[in-house]
């Protein structure tokens, strides 16, 4: 395994262990994601999209105007995200956004939890498609 694999390898584990153990801890509840109407209102408003899917997956294809920084690296990467705008977080799939989601609530960010891309299967974004430029 190169350098490269062995981090997108480390992208994703971070993420499923985050995952995992806010559902051990009980720390994950049933998700409370937004819906397109109040996305739509957000996004009116100036929300920015974050996009906190690991790069690998992210670096393919994202949403228009999204900001994508994994999951793994927003805590040491959080300046790069408005705070004067809302933040709507989206993650692969399952409650993955949802640490990243309250971290940036923590901190004080109007941030919501738009939840995994699989859920607008339309979109495109949730596809695995390396090749294809965005």
């Amino acid at each position: 395994m190169n350098g490269d694999e062995r981090t997108v390898y480390e992208q994703m584990s971070i993420a499923l262990v985050m995952g995992a153990l806010t559902i051990a801890l009980g720390v994950h509840k049933e998700p409370t994601w937004i819906e397109v109407p109040e996305l739509a209102d957000l996004m009116e408003q100036g929300g920015v999209l974050l996009d906190t899917r690991p790069a690998i997956i992210s670096g393919s294809k994202t949403l228009p105007r999204a900001i994508a920084i994994p999951g793994s690296e927003l805590e040491e990467r959080i300046d790069e995200v408005p705070q004067d705008r809302p933040v709507i977080v989206f993650g692969s799939a399952g409650g993955d956004s949802r640490p990243y989601y309250e971290l940036l609530r923590r901190r004080g960010y109007d941030a919501h939890d738009l939840g995994p891309m699989n859920r607008f299967p339309r979109s495109g974004v949730h596809r695995h498609d390396h090749d294809e430029e965005h």
